[in-house]
């Protein structure tokens, strides 16, 4: 297999990713109907130039992470299995949408700086299991260099969210090509992993970034509440801004479940993803889901990919 490999320098890779933030000039459509396509819209045509070339330097900064990416995610998952034999492993490089979102909420960032373009991640049965592989990669004798290590075990974040990001740049004297770029590696036990996944799911139906800490405050609170509980069950460090008594946690976690109707919405978002995975067809593109909460009955609608080009 052919790896790609880097062919832009990091400066060109920022303007890559400052032009896919950049304003799309207004496009005159009267001028192109009557086949003056460039009067008044030289700006755009240079506008649109730039950004496919953009493209073109992003899409090869990601796909040059998937060498070093495939390195640690065979490391990891081999370390994974020796403290907890049914540990589940996962790679992906990084979404155009999501690169595009991250650049929009951290505006001083750059693309070169981004440190989860490759990604892997661990999920292990229990918080300790999670601590001893930590433990694994403190005391290895790795090449690749430790960039940066986040506990958000020992130090929750505000949201709820827990789990180890260790971001590795990868070092090597045979492929040097690869050098510096940044891996990050997830780690998580199965209950953060759990609230994590619930998070996404929940974000995804309800159209807010909870993800990201951005929506309706109380569901953004729920959340926090919630990775506070399972750091309860955990016995790790609480959740910064939840309650410090279990039962007064318990009461407010209630409180918000009923107020949000927490229990039938996941049941329905539960039936519609179930539906999907088993209704998968290659003439599908995509789903309609409507949901009512007062009635058992949740209609799905496969629709073709013909008829998406229609609408």
């Amino acid at each position: 297999m052919d790896w790609a490999v880097p062919k832009h320098a990091k400066k060109r890779v920022n303007w890559g990713g400052k032009m896919l933030l950049a304003e799309v000039p207004p496009f005159d459509w009267s001028a192109a109907e009557r086949g003056e396509e460039h009067t008044g819209n030289d700006a755009h045509h240079a506008w649109a130039k730039d950004y496919f070339a953009a493209l073109d330097i992003i899409n090869n900064w990601r796909s040059s992470h998937n060498f070093p990416l495939n390195t640690f995610h065979i490391g990891l998952k081999r370390r994974a299995k020796i403290i907890d034999p049914k540990a589940i492993t996962a790679q992906r490089i990084k979404r155009l949408a999501s690169i595009e979102a991250k650049l929009r909420r951290f505006p001083t960032m750059t693309l070169s700086q981004m440190q989860d373009i490759g990604g892997c991640r661990a999920i292990v049965a229990t918080a300790q299991g999670v601590a001893k592989l930590c433990e694994s990669y403190a005391e290895s004798d790795l090449k690749h260099i430790l960039h940066e290590t986040d506990n958000y075990i020992d130090t929750p974040k505000d949201s709820g969210y827990r789990g180890v990001h260790l971001i590795y740049r990868y070092h090597s004297d045979r492929r040097q090509d690869y050098n510096s770029l940044k891996i990050e590696m997830q780690l998580r036990s199965q209950l953060q992993h759990a609230w994590a996944t619930a998070v996404e799911t929940v974000g995804a139906f309800v159209r807010q970034a909870l993800k990201s800490s951005v929506g309706e405050q109380e569901w953004l609170r729920f959340f926090a509440l919630m990775g506070a509980a399972l750091a309860f069950r955990e016995n790790t460090a609480p959740v910064p801004g939840t309650p410090s008594g279990y039962s007064e946690l318990v009461k407010e976690i209630r409180e918000h479940a009923k107020s949000l109707e927490v229990a039938s919405r996941l049941q329905a978002f539960g039936a519609a993803l179930q539906y999907y995975e088993s209704k998968q067809s290659k003439n599908t593109h995509y789903y309609l889901v409507e949901i009512s909460l007062n009635r058992a009955n949740r209609k799905r609608r496969p629709q073709s990919i013909w008829k998406s080009r229609k609408r």
